[in-house]
């Protein structure tokens, strides 16, 4: 009875995690909809050529080959074990595992959209931008990608920003602040005087709001990676905070990023989702 009860509260701190994790990835690339365009001035518009690259673009494949997710619910702690590979300009995967080996969820976010996928009941839920688009969000890939990847990213655009897209102001220890506003909408990163990015913001209005930072640095080839990512979302009285500590990364390792649904799997919506977890 009591190993019934342990794993009874297992499983129910995984779904936590899952439903939680599900809810930031759609509400964050929800909060990357396209607003009303904002003209610039002609000193802060980059050429076609200074934006084809992504900053620091020295590795295509990203394994984080061993991550802890704890989700912060109230006075209580969830926590899960599981893997993230992210290829560049592509896919994120997302497998929540308990034990290594045994993947229970997954959650995919490419250039077409999400999916998330409970290997358990064996069931998946797939919600394309196009979807998204037609309800009034009008979402993107590369948000996300550069949160996972500690990187700048333009709000609500699909090219690399530039140093002349954000304003910069000195703070405290050396550390620079770059500032963005595009109408209702505030975007704010803070580098360290060692030029690691270290925390990003996320506003629209007094609606909704992305909080994420970076912490304890170590270094993977010449890329300097945070061992913890914190990640909270605010939206009216809702937030949710969800910590992502990684123990090894490992670059230009894997090519294997093919998802597939096997045939026997029920598609199911995302309203069905949250209400079954």
């Amino acid at each position: 009875m009591e190993n019934f009860q342990k794993n009874n509260m297992t499983m129910k701190g995984i779904r936590y995690v899952v439903l939680t994790l599900g809810a930031i990835m759609l509400s964050f690339l929800a909060s990357c909809s396209t607003q009303k365009s904002v003209k610039k001035s002609s000193d802060s518009v980059a050429t076609e050529s200074q934006r084809a690259t992504p900053d620091n673009d020295v590795f295509r494949t990203l394994t984080i080959e061993k991550a802890s997710f704890k989700l912060l619910l109230a006075e209580t702690v969830m926590n899960s074990g599981g893997t993230i590979k992210i290829a560049r300009d592509s896919v994120i995967i997302c497998s929540i595992m308990p034990m290594p080996g045994m993947e229970f969820f997954r959650f995919v976010v490419n250039k077409k959209g999400v999916l998330l996928i409970n290997r358990v009941d064996k069931k998946y839920v797939e919600v394309s931008y196009d979807e998204m688009r037609s309800k009034g969000m009008a979402l993107n890939y590369k948000a996300f990608e550069a949160m996972f990847t500690n990187r700048l990213f333009l709000y609500g655009k699909d090219c690399f920003p530039v140093a002349s897209d954000f304003s910069v102001a000195e703070v405290n220890n050396g550390a620079l602040q770059l500032i963005r506003t595009d109408g209702d909408v505030l975007q704010e990163f803070v580098y360290n005087k060692d030029k690691q990015l270290t925390s990003g913001n996320l506003s629209v209005g007094s609606t909704y709001a992305s909080h994420w930072k970076y912490e304890d640095f170590f270094q993977v080839g010449s890329v300097s990676f945070p061992h913890d990512i914190n990640l909270t979302i605010q939206s009216g009285v809702y937030s949710r905070t969800i910590g992502i500590h990684v123990d090894k990364v490992s670059l230009d390792k894997d090519r294997n990023f093919e998802v597939k649904i096997p045939a026997t799997y029920k598609q199911i919506t995302m309203k069905e989702f949250v209400e079954t977890y």
